[in-house]
Parts: structure tokens; sequence; C-alpha cells
């Protein structure tokens, strides 16, 4: 029993609820575009490929403790998110969103990408868990990562990738 009388929670349960919502919100996702993707004649093979890849690099992405597996994981669902948005390439609206979309996510992404590589550096190793990691974890690293998650979000400022009507 931990402090209070509480039970301590499991080792592994906030990846276990991050897990839980990517796909809880991938499954509600997809049941909406089976509606959504009903009229489509061509394509839908590959718009759920590139849904169902999307949900497994995201889960890939929380379940990782290599980081150099969670950029790759955060690289493939940027690269969904490019192919998805551009999924009627035929539309030059599309085409063109699509383009935004690669050029303001994947250069954020070396942000977070140069993190790992310095944190690698001074650590020696991939493993965020490590407790070396904690140690040369500092404000600019962090700043590094904050501004690749902003980008991929959709956060002020960067949220400039949204495709607009």
């Amino acid at each position: 029993m931990g402090q209070g009388g509480a039970a301590p929670l499991p080792p592994g349960w906030p990846e276990l609820v991050f897990v839980l919502m990517a796909t809880g919100i991938g499954t509600a996702i997809l049941l909406y575009c089976v509606h959504y993707m009903a009229g489509e004649r061509e394509g839908t093979t590959r718009f759920y490929a590139l849904m169902l890849t999307f949900i497994a690099g995201l889960v890939n992405l929380v379940c990782s403790a290599d980081l150099l597996l969670a950029y790759l994981s955060w690289e493939v669902i940027g690269l969904c998110s490019y192919f998805l948005v551009g999924f009627w390439y035929q539309d030059p609206a599309a085409s063109d969103g699509a383009r935004k979309v690669l050029v303001m996510t994947h250069l954020p992404g070396y942000a977070l990408l140069a993190a790992i590589l310095v944190l690698y550096d001074r650590t020696g190793t991939f493993l965020w868990t490590d407790p070396a990691i904690r140690q040369a974890f500092t404000g600019g690293l962090f700043l590094l990562m904050l501004v690749a998650a902003m980008a991929k979000s959709v956060i002020f400022p960067l949220h400039t990738w949204i495709p607009e009507p």
C-alpha cells in the first residue's frame, strides 16, 4: 500500500493509458471514415492502410523506451499525415496542403532529432529510461523537443499547416 492507504500504480500504466487513447480515438476515427469514404471508388485501401499505419506509429511512439525508435515513429506519423492530407492528390489544393504539412511538420522534427543526438552524445544511450538521460537533459533540449511537438500538434504559432477552407 502507498501513502494514505492507496495502492501504488503498476509499472507501465502511463503507456497503457496512452495506448488505449491512441487505439480508442483511432478506432472512432476509422468507424467515422467508413461512412465518410463510402462514396469513394478509388483509394480506399490506400486510405485505410495509411490510417492504420498512422495509428501503429502513434502506439509505437508512446510505447518506445528507445529515443531513436520514438523518432522513427514520429517520422512515420508525419509521413502518414502528408499522404492523408494529399489523399486526393489530383486536386491542386490537396497537393499544396500536403507539401505544407511536410514542410511544417518535418523540418521542426529535426529539432527532436537534434535533441536526441545531443542526449546520446552526452550519455551514450538512447534509452530515455536511463538515469543518465535525466541528468543530461537541459532547458535547451526541452525547447528543441517542445518546438517539434508544437509543430506536429498544431499549436500556435506552428499551426499554419492546417489546410485552408
